[in-house]
């Protein structure tokens, strides 16, 4: 006899096999079988020698800091420590934010290598001294490239509040336009000036357009690059100044 379908949908009724007294039908089930015992392990007991469970229930936060810049927190005691090199330190807040974007846009136009020739200077007109961006560099050090990253978004804001405040009846403000505008072009960045920064792929409030035109903006500085410490390797890759000591070839 061929099988048939039972009534009620649950599997398939046989009656085929060794007759019955009473030409019963017998019921072939189409489900698999259902298995009960342990779930598997959430991690890997071979790679961890402690209980991985009840630690993720404690929950407790962590902490990372990124080679390629400063920890903010050692980054503003330099800042403090830049402010009490160049005696501003008991300013107002004014004067000492004032000190802040000179340095940060004085940055912007003249890179974060060590090896330029330092020629720049900065100020708050009126107020302070002209501040030597060499000095500023040498206080630095190495480390330049990481302090300024630690303040890339910071840099970012000041490049858009020179965008923002062009007015062409002020020399001062229509050369610093003009000389954020230039070094935009140079690195490839026309349409994202604010971001001409050579610190700028540390910033975190970027849009997925800003981060791609960064990138390519990388390849055309670095392969470009006439300093021994942003060479190309030999291979097809451009390789970032970041791994290199930028004293070589001091």
């Amino acid at each position: 006899m061929s099988p048939v379908h039972s009534e009620d949908g649950s599997g398939v009724a046989d009656v085929s096999g060794p007759p019955t007294q009473g030409g019963g039908v017998f019921r072939k089930d189409d489900r698999g079988a259902i298995l009960k015992g342990r779930a598997p392990p959430a991690y890997d007991p071979r790679k961890y020698k402690y209980d991985v469970t009840r630690g993720r229930g404690k929950n407790l936060p962590f902490e990372v800091s990124k080679e390629d810049r400063m920890p903010a927190d050692e980054a503003g005691e330099r800042l403090n420590r830049i402010h009490e090199l160049m005696g501003i330190d008991r300013e107002n807040e004014g004067v000492i934010y004032a000190f802040d974007c000179g340095l940060f846009f004085c940055h912007t136009v003249n890179g974060g290598s060590v090896l330029g020739p330092g020629r720049a200077s900065f100020a708050v007109p009126g107020v302070t001294r002209e501040f030597s961006w060499a000095e500023i560099r040498d206080f630095l050090g190495v480390d330049i490239r990481r302090f300024f990253r630690a303040y890339a978004d910071d840099i970012t804001e000041v490049n858009r509040k020179v965008l923002r405040e062009l007015d062409f009846y002020d020399p001062v403000k229509s050369e610093q336009h003009a000389q954020l505008i230039q070094v935009a072009s140079e690195r490839g960045l026309s349409r994202y000036p604010h971001l001409a920064h050579d610190s700028a792929d540390a910033c975190m409030k970027l849009s997925p357009t800003e981060r791609a035109a960064l990138s390519a903006s990388k390849v055309l500085v670095i392969s470009t690059s006439n300093n021994s410490a942003d060479r190309l390797k030999a291979n097809n890759r451009v390789a970032s100044a970041d791994g290199y000591d930028s004293t070589v070839g001091v």
